[in-house]
């Protein structure tokens, strides 16, 4: 036994020698990559900043010292997939891969440029009720036709000379929906129907330029990308129009922007010869296909391995999921026990379709795993990996349009996806066996503070990062050094962004929940945030929604969100108020073009909006309230008709009212209730029969729909006919209940004196009858 020991001891020493210089020699290792981004509507903030991170990194290894130092590999950018948003992510990230091996700071590449500067003002296009603008969906694509894709045209046009890569060619795939369903060949006689569709263009180098171009069309003759959309070209370059309408197509999120027609062609040079193109309509490639993993091991493997025996080991194909959690967030975001589902009934159906949709935009992703289990040559498993997210970001909120609300929210998720790039690489240096949460420590902390990564002349980026890390990785309890927005004097750049991360550190270990959220923001929007709001937006039209052209590059906060941190539920429902009645003009247009339309429902939709939680957030002062809403282009002929009629019981009559309001909040409203006509059908005397009543009111705004609100005040009655000087004033005390939306209106009215002047003197009057009726009227005549 003893003479076996110094065998086991040699052993032993081989075996970690070994593993050491594995660990030693990565840094010798050349790694291709395949990036693939889900899509994420506003996430694409957050996606652009982990894609940043990546790539600034990438660009590091290509330096000696800096990999031995990291214990990197070199990485290499082969392939680049996505959907939806991260569709737009891919292109932008092959064109930043291709045009400079510098680094570059954030704010001067065009994942910030496109991102960061791109809002709910660049988005939307209505600012009020009675503006004109288009028609063809909720969102409108102004701001990139006329913005960014210029910026990305200059981009490709304006490669610099010195710091271009000598030969730079990446495949960029992107996933797109067909919105008429087509047949694709299985085998003969068979034919499967299908929506989902890919797309794949080369972007490549020429001096100093960059351009699009086709793949050799024997790539994808097999159909290993499954149902493929070939663009036209000439002599395999591709009209940067035409990718750019790809772009769109792929990102188009249904409801909110319009299909794009895309033109295709069989044969190779066909925009040359002129040949005749087919188009058809596209839409969102993540409603199929949200993560195309499929799609980037397919193109690597038909176009740069080309080896079907074997996969390539040194590969990486990293997916950027947003919905990946890690750490403290992952730990608490872990949802309780799902009930059991249904077993019968609507139930059933309703708990099948809540699954459907989910499951159908990863049906590629399941398809892929089934491939590698059948063809592991396809790719190794090993090599797949995916980032993971630690804190909280704003896009995931508002089913991930949040982020567009203000332009310091996506930058805040930019950098949090920065930080996330950069702990991927760190756990990557500490590979070699388990990792070691210490060297993922040490590797990470080197990250976050190395002046090889450029971000910018401001500091704040790296307070950000080193924020972050403090939080991850150090005590808990420890202050943060700096204080997180804790300066009240520091540019207000730096003071909304560090005050967004300090708030939601608070909540990273609870369910956030909406009330939650609300809660944050009410936080968040304390006087400091104010004044450093109201320091940099300007008080002129530079930063007003109207000039969404040049704000989001002069300002670095706008009026949209200055009006959004003041009160964030009276923003949102403006907002949403404006995007129904946008979604009844696409309607309305379509109607008078004579195609399928859903008008009077779109118009019903805005009306019953309106009615209720728009009514709850009214401000300021109506001639006569209704349901029209505030600024519409004919809502002053509203204020000619009545409010309300009601029929009262006790005097066998009928009233009609105007009701001048002055909103004060969200609960409460001063009304003068204004009778012009009160008709008593059994009067005590011929000057009773006709009569008019004015007084104040007090009105109290709920949130139910069945019972919507109740006012009381006092009233005091005058005749039109006989009144004699010095008559004794007639008055009473109104109560009013308002029901369904404010379009029911129950009412007792009480005479202390018992003046009705009504046979027998009653001392109270009831009333039924409609109310809103000048906003019945207009959401009538307005329904088309």
């Amino acid at each position: 036994m003893r003479a076996l020991r110094p065998v086991r001891y040699s052993c032993a020493l081989l075996l970690l020698a070994s593993v050491a210089r594995g660990q030693l020699q990565r840094d010798t290792q050349r790694v291709s990559v395949l990036l693939t981004i889900s899509g994420g509507v506003s996430l694409g903030s957050y996606e652009a900043g982990v894609n940043w991170g990546l790539l600034e990194v990438f660009k590091l290894t290509a330096r000696d010292s800096l990999r031995r130092v990291w214990n990197l590999p070199r990485y290499d950018l082969r392939v680049v997939t996505g959907a939806s948003a991260g569709n737009i992510n891919g292109f932008l990230t092959a064109i930043e891969w291709c045009r400079t091996t510098a680094p570059t700071a954030p704010e001067r590449s065009l994942l910030w440029k496109v991102w960061v500067r791109t809002g709910i003002d660049q988005l939307f296009p209505l600012e009020r009720y009675d503006q004109d603008d288009t028609t063809k969906a909720l969102f409108s694509r102004r701001y990139f036709d006329r913005v960014l894709f210029d910026s990305v045209r200059a981009a490709m046009d304006d490669v610099p000379a010195s710091t271009s890569p000598h030969e730079c060619t990446v495949p960029v795939g992107a996933t797109i929906t067909r919105v008429a369903p087509e047949s694709v060949a299985i085998a003969p006689g068979l034919y499967a129907r299908t929506q989902r569709y890919a797309a794949v263009v080369l972007l490549s180098n020429r001096g100093r330029t960059l351009e699009f171009r086709a793949p050799s069309d024997e790539a994808f003759r097999n159909g290993a990308v499954g149902a493929l959309l070939g663009l036209p070209d000439c002599h395999g370059v591709i009209d940067h129009g035409d990718v750019f309408s790809l772009i769109e197509a792929s990102s188009a999120f249904p409801g909110a922007f319009a299909p794009v027609w895309l033109k295709s062609a069989p044969d190779a040079g066909a925009t040359c010869n002129r040949q005749p193109h087919d188009s058809a309509l596209f839409s969102d490639g993540g409603i199929f296909d949200n993560n195309p993993i499929d799609l980037a091991a397919g193109i690597y493997d038909e176009t740069i391995w080309k080896n079907p025996r074997t996969p390539d080991a040194n590969s990486l194909l990293l997916f950027i999921d947003p919905d990946r959690l890690s750490g403290r967030l992952g730990q608490a975001k872990r949802k309780p026990e799902r009930l059991a589902p249904a077993t019968g009934g609507i139930a059933a159906l309703l708990d099948l379709f809540a699954g459907a949709i989910p499951a159908a935009r990863q049906y590629e992703l399941q398809a892929f795993g089934r491939l590698l289990a059948r063809a592991p040559a396809v790719f190794a498993r090993e090599n797949i990996k995916t980032s993971a997210r630690g804190f909280l970001v704003v896009g995931e909120r508002l089913g991930s349009f949040a982020a567009f609300l203000g332009k310091p929210f996506r930058e805040y998720d930019f950098y949090l996806g920065i930080y996330d790039a950069l702990a991927f690489f760190a756990a990557e240096g500490c590979r070699g066996g388990v990792t070691d949460s210490l060297c993922v420590k040490r590797r990470l902390h080197e990250l976050v503070e190395t002046k090889a990564l450029d971000f910018g002349a401001g500091p704040l980026p790296r307070t950000v990062l080193r924020s972050l890390y403090q939080r991850e990785w150090q005590a808990r309890a420890a202050p943060a050094t700096p204080p997180i927005g804790g300066d009240p004097t520091a540019p207000p750049r730096d003071v909304v962004v560090l005050g967004l991360l300090r708030e939601h550190f608070r909540l990273e270990d609870e369910q956030f929940d909406n009330a939650r959220c609300r809660s944050m923001l009410g936080r968040l929007a304390n006087d400091t945030m104010r004044r450093a709001v109201g320091r940099a937006v300007d008080r002129g039209k530079i930063c007003a929604p109207e000039n969404w052209l040049e704000s989001p590059i002069r300002c670095d906060m706008d009026q949209s969100f200055e009006q959004f941190v003041e009160n964030p539920e009276r923003f949102l429902a403006g907002k949403l108020g404006l995007m129904l009645h946008q979604l009844w003009k696409v309607e309305r247009a379509r109607k008078r073009a004579g195609q399928e339309n859903w008008a009077g429902f779109a118009a019903l939709s805005e009306a019953v909006f309106q009615s209720g939680i728009a009514y709850r957030y009214r401000r300021g002062f109506d001639w006569n309230t209704s349901s029209v809403p505030q600024r519409a282009g004919k809502a002053w002929l509203a204020t000619l008709l009545p409010n309300y009629v009601s029929v009262n019981t006790k005097t066998r009559g009928f009233e009609l009212g105007y009701r001048p309001t002055l909103h004060l909040s969200n609960s409460w409203a001063l009304a003068l209730d204004a009778v012009p006509l009160h008709l008593t059908g059994d009067p005590a005397s011929d000057v009773d029969r006709y009569r008019w009543a004015i007084g104040p009111a007090l009105h109290w705004k709920r949130t139910s729909t069945v019972w919507s609100g109740m006012e009381t005040g006092v009233e005091w009655f005058g005749r039109w006919q006989g009144n004699t000087l010095g008559a004794e004033r007639v008055w009473s005390i109104p109560v009013n209940w308002y029901l369904l939306a404010d379009k029911l209106r129950i009412g007792v009215r009480v005479f202390p004196r018992r003046d009705s002047g009504a046979q027998g003197a009653p001392r109270a009057d009831f009333s039924v009858g409609l109310a809103d009726v000048n906003g019945l009227v207009y959401w009538m005549l307005r329904r088309s």
